[in-house]
This record gives C-alpha cells, structure tokens and sequence, in this order.
C-alpha cells in the first residue's frame, strides 16, 4: 500500500478504537485516518472466521470441566493494548526495538468491518516483528481514560483485558453472550514477509484472532457462559493472535 492511500482490510484481533481514529469511512465501513507527511504505519485487528463449530478439530485438546456447545458465531473482540514495539531489522543501533504506541488503547475486531487501532508516523525502515503488551489498566491509565466511555466495559468488569461478544447455540437455542478475560500477555510476533515502510508511503500491519484456538478442545466447541471453562479460555488468548503484513 503506497503513497497516501490506507487501504482496509474485510473485516476483524484485531486488535474502534476507543482512542481509535474515527474519521471519514469507506465503502466498507473502516475507520479512516489523515495522511501526515513520512512513513506510516496502520494497524487494526480482524478475526480468521466468525463462526466456531464441531465440524474442525482446529485447536488444543486439554482436559475441560465446563459445559459445551454446538457452535458459536463471533461478533466483535476487543483488547486493551498498553503498548505496542516494532522490531527493525536494518539498524545501526544495539536496541533495534521502536517504540509504535505507548498509551493504553483498544483493538476492535468486529464480523463485518475493520478498525484501526491506531495510524501514525514511523521512522522508514524495514521491520520483521511486532511486540504487544495486553495488561490491565493501571490506576494512572484509569485516571487517564475514566471521561471515555468506551473504556467502561473493561473497567467495570475486573479490569478486563479481552473482551469477547456473540452469539452461542446450543440444544436448537440461541443467546448472546460477553466474555470477560482479565488474562494478560506480552506478545512477540514476527511479521512474514517483513515490512518495508519508506518516507511518504503507508503500511498496514493486520493483528488477528482465530477464535477456534480461544473456544475449542479438539473438536468440541466450550460454551464460553460457564466460567468453568474461562481457564482456558484465558490460557489460549495468547496463542490466537498473529501479526499479518497487509
């Protein structure tokens, strides 16, 4: 993606954000940003299917107490991130880490559309990885985003970190559901193929869930309103995020 255009992606993880970039929408209903002279890079957050179901065994097999479910369809997945790292591989410099984004935010991954988690200048470069801190909300960072009331479901909610929306069906019955994680992570992706940003040009960086790592044991789909299960649930958020250049 070169010179001025952001070019968004289907839609996610993801990674709306709530100090998200709310400008002009496309056809498809992504955020948009401004262009500001330099290299800049997008990043937003998507999830690799919607709809979680017995007919793939995709996914870690451990021993699970709660109930299970017939299938699931995702809706919508939300992350606090308190800090975002680029790794770059051509530098002169012994610490080859640059800091993208120091200041809590939120990383929306809906079904039907994208949003940017944030889009601002970098320094050109050439980086292979990625590092996302998912933590709580420190008592500064409540202070800092108590007015914001898209902050609300993770402050109200133990200090939520992830925060997981759809719909489970079970038994010919269908409920919605919200899943809360307090779980937190410091995540380390390499980005294949690398990406090249240069001065005056724009790169997307796609962070993305696989909700059958987060909702499934082997081949069964866990019913993610019995907190019995939320052990897992947690245990497995870390490994269903990867970073994907676009």
């Amino acid at each position: 993606m070169g010179g001025n255009a952001m070019r968004n992606f289907l839609g996610i993880v993801a990674l709306a954000v709530m100090t998200v970039i709310w400008g002009g929408c496309s056809e498809r209903g992504d955020a948009m940003v401004d262009v500001i002279p330099g290299a800049q890079l997008k990043m937003i957050g998507d999830f690799s299917e919607s709809t979680v179901s017995r007919s793939s065994s995709k996914g870690e097999i451990a021993s699970v107490q709660g109930e299970t479910a017939d299938s699931l369809q995702i809706t919508r997945i939300r992350t606090i991130v308190s800090r975002i790292k680029l790794h770059e591989i051509e530098s002169d410099s012994t610490d080859k880490g640059r800091t993208f984004k120091s200041t809590p935010m939120i990383l929306v991954a809906g079904a039907d559309t994208a949003y940017a988690l944030t889009a601002q200048p970098v320094q050109p470069g050439k980086y292979d990885a990625v590092k996302l801190d998912i933590h709580k909300l420190s008592e500064s960072d409540v202070h800092m985003v108590s007015g914001d009331t898209n902050y609300r479901d993770f402050l109200e909610n133990g200090r939520a970190t992830v925060i997981v929306e759809g719909r489970v069906f079970k038994n010919g019955a269908t409920e919605d559901f919200t899943f809360y994680s307090d779980a937190t992570s410091n995540l380390h992706m390499k980005l294949q193929p690398p990406i090249r940003l240069r001065d005056n040009e724009s790169g997307l960086i796609a962070l993305r869930y696989d909700p059958f790592m987060i909702f499934k044991s082997g081949a069964t789909v866990l019913d993610p309103r019995d907190k019995k299960n939320k052990p897992h649930f947690d245990k497995m958020i870390k490994s269903a995020i990867r970073a994907l250049k676009r």
